[in-house]
């Protein structure tokens, strides 16, 4: 028993200088988590020398925090964290910030490249060398880093879209405060994959370069479903806002191409078979499809309980007595000025008021310019076909489809008061 003496004595010494390094630690940390003052910073430092975490945070204390800021004290305190974890990129970047913040170029600059030989996968790493060059006039550099950093966006999957996008933008938002429209500092900064590219081309259509984002556009292949379409959605927008409906057809087709579905003709989903395109896409809110809104007294959906075709029509059901006019199905049709088109639809009807529903045809961006109607049976045995001949004006080059009802300050409820429309076409002679 007295030969392991000494050795229990030695474990127990081990144990005691184990645990009190352990406490040592614990104190530090409680430091720098309840106390937020210089004082408890440097007192961490005397329980844990060999932490880095308390160094750096004696060090930001003193560099950004203090009432009287320390950089001398504060950069040796974020040089130590650096040095006692070498491999740890995340201590090079405090440093690097930290040397940059007290204008001392060169160090920053070295210090954020030892953070990316560290970390060369991470998008922190080029992002932020990338911000720091371009503030240091280091044009080169920092489309280089900025490149790097959009190859690497958009890591975490969850949000991955959304950080690239929002990535890419922030990116040339930055560039072009620093440079101007500067198209080949853009290209140069950009990946050269299919799917960073429509950022690029999402970026310059907001940009008053409309006309070269729609010519990249036309480029493109499609690498990442989601993000041509969110581009495509964003075309949909500036074009129609400039006045430039051709383009904005284009863009239109292009979509229900890449949805895999097709225009009936000049009209989009004539026979209300499918699920209008902005109701499946809340972030689609310009468009040539269907606009089928709520209305509190008329009721207005896609049925199947009775078609002229297909599975679908459109059912109106007026279901109580209302002051305002119901105006809330619509679609918008690029047409030609000068041209002459057929208007076609099928109608069925039971039981309507004297005041029918009605198409109307108008002028999208001035509709007291252009106005037509046509209004629907009050009573059909069965479906009726209706059609309205007319010539767009010289200057209307978009319309408006209505389906509409006029004020019902009377209305019997024990009537059916029903309407279906199906077969919506519009040929051009």
């Amino acid at each position: 028993m007295l030969k392991r003496l000494p050795l229990f004595i030695i474990v127990l010494a081990l144990a005691c200088w184990l645990g009190w390094h352990v406490t040592k630690g614990l104190i530090a940390s409680s430091l720098l988590a309840y106390r937020q003052d210089g004082a408890s910073r440097a007192l961490a430092v005397e329980f844990a020398p060999s932490n880095p975490a308390v160094h750096a945070a004696l060090g930001k204390y003193l560099l950004y925090r203090a009432e009287t800021p320390q950089p001398t004290e504060g950069l040796a305190s974020l040089q130590r964290a650096a040095s006692l974890t070498p491999n740890d990129y995340r201590y090079q970047m405090e440093l690097a910030r930290a040397y940059a913040a007290n204008a001392r170029t060169k160090e920053a600059g070295d210090s954020f490249q030892r953070a990316i030989q560290l970390a060369p996968r991470h998008f922190e790493t080029h992002w932020a060398y990338a911000n720091f060059a371009l503030r240091a006039g280091e044009r080169d550099a920092a489309l280089d880093a900025f490149r790097q950093a959009l190859a690497l966006s958009g890591q975490d999957r969850a949000y991955r879209a959304e950080v690239e996008q929002a990535s890419a933008q922030h990116a040339y938002a930055a560039l072009s405060g620093a440079y101007g429209f500067d198209l080949g500092a853009l290209e140069r900064a950009t990946p050269a994959t299919a799917k960073a590219q429509t950022h690029l081309v999402s970026f310059l259509a907001q940009r008053t370069s409309l006309d070269l984002a729609l010519t990249k556009w036309r480029t493109l292949a499609v690498a990442d479903p989601a993000s041509y379409r969110n581009l495509l959605f964003k075309l949909l927008t500036e074009t129609q806002q400039a006045n430039r409906w051709n383009e904005a057809n284009e863009v239109w087709l292009r979509l229900l191409k890449h949805e895999g579905e097709a225009a009936d003709g000049l009209l989009t989903n004539g026979g209300f078979e499918r699920q209008p395109l902005n109701e499946r896409y809340a972030d689609l809110t310009n468009g040539f499809d269907w606009q089928i809104e709520g209305h509190a007294e008329v009721a207005a959906e896609r049925t199947e309980l009775a078609a002229h075709a297909g599975t679908y029509a459109l059912r109106l059901r007026l279901v109580a007595r209302f002051a305002t006019p119901f105006h809330h199905v619509t679609q918008r049709v690029v047409v030609v000025p000068n041209a002459t088109y057929r208007l076609r639809f099928w109608v069925q009807a039971r039981e309507l008021p004297s005041e029918v529903p009605y198409l109307e045809i108008a002028d999208a961006t001035a509709p007291q310019g252009f106005r037509l109607t046509a209004a629907f049976p009050r009573q059909t045995d069965d479906w009726q076909e209706q059609s309205l001949r007319f010539t767009v004006p010289a200057t209307t080059n978009v319309i408006t489809l209505r389906v509409c009802v006029p004020v019902m300050a009377t209305l019997d409820l024990n009537r059916r008061n029903t309407v279906w429309l199906d077969e919506v076409s519009l040929e051009r002679e």
